[in-house]
């Protein structure tokens, strides 16, 4: 029986304070099992917005940097079979995909670089990246 309208969504939300010299690769995941029937993506997006403030021991500040407004999300596809590799989709798309038949398995990525500086430089950041893809499954004609 197919499951209908599905939507994936992941937040992630990374604050550092006190001052830090390094802040790791955001790297989540969220998925969803599939009937295998008939999939169609409508759409996979990604919203990131970030704060971030340096400077150093010695006194000199370089203050707010600007750094991509851009995270990379895809959603993989997977099926039963393993030598049938994954119908993997990248965002942003706000197309339908392609009918694909026989996925059991929907799962939601998202990254974003990490940051880092050599002492005695300093920072501190807070940043939140979103994404979300919305999936129609229904019965094969």
């Amino acid at each position: 029986m197919a499951k209908g309208n599905i939507m994936l969504q992941i937040a992630v939300e990374q604050l550092l304070s006190p001052a830090v010299t390094h802040a790791p690769e955001i790297w989540a995941v969220a998925f969803d099992s599939l009937d295998g029937d008939r999939t169609t993506v409508r759409e996979i997006a990604t919203e990131k917005s970030h704060q971030f403030y340096g400077w150093t021991d010695e006194g000199h500040e370089f203050g707010e940097l600007q750094f991509t407004a851009n995270a990379l999300t895809d959603l993989w596809l997977a099926f039963p079979d393993l030598r049938r590799p994954p119908a993997i989709l990248h965002a942003p798309s706000h197309v339908p995909s392609p009918p694909i038949d026989g996925a059991r398995l929907a799962l939601l990525r998202v990254r974003d670089f990490g940051y880092g500086f050599d002492a005695p430089a300093k920072f501190v950041l807070g940043r939140r990246v979103g994404s979300h893809a919305y999936l129609d499954e229904e019965l094969p004609l």
